[in-house]
């Protein structure tokens, strides 16, 4: 009970420390460096402990750990910003929440061990793909920029798949994609839900931009929404390879035709840009797994 309270403690006096400092207008140049290190500390105590507790992975600590002993001297030669970056925010906010879910369960068993393993996975390897992209903005962010045009470009654009054509952007990056997730189908759960959470994040944190320099509000070059919502249907158990294509000419009958409310939600108000791209994908795919079971359903396979 001591560590949790002390884990707890320590997550919610850096949050006041950051927030006085910019409220009261009091940030200082080695306030702001020291809060760094004195976070590295304290999850590097905190993670050793629970890995002599059979907690946490090694590789987790060694890719962790790697990344932060990268990103302190590169700060001090000045090769990083030396401010954090919102992805690098994330991470400490995500580093505290997986310590005090670990301490809570360990106190109260409050999850299944099974369950909350599979958790414990997912969190890790979020936590390792956050950490390097945020590493890999700060290396390329020295000037407080978040994201570069070049960045945005891409991996809005599917990783560039939606330029090899001018016509059918989103369609040649679901064929791309759809491909691509039924070859790593049999990856487990926790790691698939995990490059989801990133790839969520990152369109939230991409689509400004890349809008911005389309000059468009749903440029047809962006097609993260789609490999978003193909990821969901990646997230299903579906095996047989027919499953699999007769799922990537529904998806692109749902989302080229847009039935059921699905162009409402481009019009919705009450949706940012970000959610309102977003959303008719996903409420595409969701019709697309519907059918599909219907289907199955129908027919054994």
């Amino acid at each position: 009970m001591f560590l949790l309270f002390a884990i707890s403690w320590a997550a919610f006096s850096d949050f006041l420390d950051g927030f006085l400092s910019r409220r009261l207008n009091s940030v200082s140049k080695f306030g702001r460096q020291f809060d760094q290190v004195a976070d590295k500390v304290v999850t590097v105590y905190f993670f050793l402990l629970l890995y002599f507790n059979q907690e946490i992975h090694l590789w987790f600590i060694i890719l962790f750990f790697a990344r932060e002993m990268v990103i302190l001297p590169g700060r001090a030669l000045g090769l990083f910003s030396k401010d954090s970056n919102v992805l690098g925010k994330l991470k400490t906010i995500l580093v505290y929440f997986f310590i005090i879910v670990i301490y809570l369960n360990m106190n109260f068993a409050f999850v299944a061990q099974e369950v909350f393993s599979a958790f414990k996975n997912m969190v890790q390897f979020t936590i390792i793909m956050v950490s390097l992209v945020s590493l890999y903005q700060s290396l390329l962010f020295p000037k407080k920029k978040y994201i570069t045009h070049s960045t945005a470009l891409m991996f809005g654009s599917g990783l560039y798949s939606s330029f090899l054509v001018k016509k059918m952007p989103g369609t040649i990056t679901s064929l791309v994609f759809m491909a691509v997730f039924y070859l790593w189908k049999d990856i487990a759960f926790d790691i698939k839900l995990s490059i989801f959470a990133v790839a969520l994040i990152a369109h939230f944190v991409l689509y400004k931009s890349f809008a911005r320099w389309a000059n468009e509000d749903d440029p047809s070059n962006y097609t993260l929404d789609e490999v978003l919502a193909l990821m969901c249907f990646w997230l299903m158990p579906f095996n047989a390879g027919v499953i699999w294509i007769l799922g990537f000419v529904l998806f692109r009958f749902y989302d080229i035709l847009k039935p059921l409310g699905i162009r409402n939600l481009e019009k919705a108000s009450a949706l940012s840009p970000a959610m309102k791209v977003l959303a008719d994908d996903l409420l595409a795919m969701v019709y697309t797994i519907i059918s599909i079971y219907l289907f199955e359903k129908a027919f054994v396979f």
